[in-house]
């Protein structure tokens, strides 16, 4: 939940035997999504934000602008996908899997 750059990506290499060792017990995910859930209906699913922070999400006009383009394509996808160049075999020109790797 934290990204490698973030000042805290310490946090991902700590050892925490010792803490498990000592009795810590890590909560099920769904345990967590569901007390999570109530804490969110009890503040009126908005939790206070930080006055410091931007808000959430995209700028409207961006999200207006990123969903009309979305739309506006028949394949449903903003841009065109890239089509990756067939890999063929050498011996017989046939497309490669690249299952198999003879030498």
């Amino acid at each position: 939940w934290l990204p490698a750059e973030h000042e805290y990506r310490g946090m991902h290499h700590a050892d925490v035997s010792r803490a498990h060792a000592a009795g810590l017990r890590c909560r099920p995910l769904t345990e967590t999504v569901a007390d999570t859930w109530a804490w969110l209906l009890s503040v009126g699913k908005a939790p206070a934000r930080r006055s410091d922070l931007p808000a959430p999400g995209l700028d409207p006009a961006r999200e207006r602008a990123a969903l009309a383009a979305w739309h506006a394509c028949a394949c449903g996808r903003a841009r065109p996908a890239r089509r990756q160049p067939v890999r063929r075999c050498r011996a017989s020109g046939r497309p490669c899997r690249g299952t198999s790797r003879r030498r």
